[in-house]
C-alpha cells in the first residue's frame, strides 16, 4: 500500500451538469447515486498515487444559482445529499462542496450560474469558474489537481495549471487520444483518464 502524504490535498474540480451516469437523475436519491459515483472515482486515483493524499476536496460546480440568487431544484438534491460523500474513506479525509463563488473571493456568491432563455434553462459561468479556480489551486498545491468534465473549454485551463504544478489530471467520458488537443495536454503532461462504464460516453 503506498504510502500516507502528511499535509497533502488532492483538490478536485467537477463539472457536476456535464459528467453523466447512465442512470438519469430525477430525485435526491439519484444525486447521491452520482454523489457517490464521483467520489469512488476520484478516491480510487487518489489511492493508486505513489503517495496517497490526506483529504481531497471535491468542489462541485454547476447551475446552482438562478438569476435571483435562489438554488434550483438540482441544487437542492445535491445539499440534502451532500454529507453522504462527507467522511473519511481508507483514511483519507473527504469534503465535498457545492462551489457558488470562485475560490478567490469565497464570500461573493454568483447569480445566474443558470438561467432561462427563451423558456430554455442554460448553465452560465461554470467552465471559467472552475478555469480561474483551477490556476487559482495550482498555485502553491501541495498535492493532485483533478479536474472531471467532458467539455473542450476546460483544456486551455488544465493546460496552465499544468505549467504551475503538476500532478494535473483530466477525467472524461471519452478516452485518451479522442479529444482534438489529447496530443498537446499529454506532450505537456496533463494526465487523460476516461470514466468508467456508469457515465454516459
Amino acid at each position: 500500500m503506498s504510502p500516507k502524504g502528511h499535509g497533502i490535498c488532492a483538490c478536485a474540480l467537477v463539472d457536476y451538469d456535464n459528467v453523466r451516469l447512465q442512470q438519469k437523475e430525477y430525485s435526491p436519491v439519484d444525486a447521491a447515486a452520482k454523489l457517490l459515483a464521483i467520489r469512488r472515482v476520484l478516491l480510487q486515483h487518489c489511492m493508486s498515487l505513489s503517495v496517497i493524499p490526506d483529504e481531497l476536496h471535491i468542489r462541485l460546480y454547476g447551475g446552482w444559482l438562478n438569476e435571483r440568487g435562489h438554488y434550483t431544484q438540482r441544487a437542492e438534491w445535491v445539499l440534502s445529499q451532500i454529507n453522504t460523500v462527507r467522511g473519511r474513506v481508507n483514511g483519507v479525509r473527504v469534503v465535498p462542496d457545492v462551489v457558488i463563488a470562485i475560490a478567490e473571493c469565497g464570500s461573493k456568491p454568483l447569480f445566474g450560474l443558470v438561467r432561462t432563455i427563451r423558456s430554455l434553462r442554460a448553465q452560465k459561468m461554470v467552465d471559467t469558474m472552475i478555469a480561474v479556480d483551477a490556476i487559482h489551486f495550482a498555485d502553491g498545491r501541495s498535492g493532485p489537481l483533478l479536474i472531471v468534465s467532458d467539455d473542450d473549454d476546460i483544456v486551455p485551463p488544465a493546460l496552465a495549471a499544468r505549467a504551475r504544478w503538476e500532478p494535473v489530471v483530466l477525467f472524461r467520458r471519452r478516452g485518451p487520444g479522442q479529444g482534438l488537443n489529447d496530443g498537446t495536454c499529454e506532450s505537456q503532461g496533463v494526465s487523460l483518464l476516461a470514466l468508467p462504464e456508469e457515465f454516459q460516453r
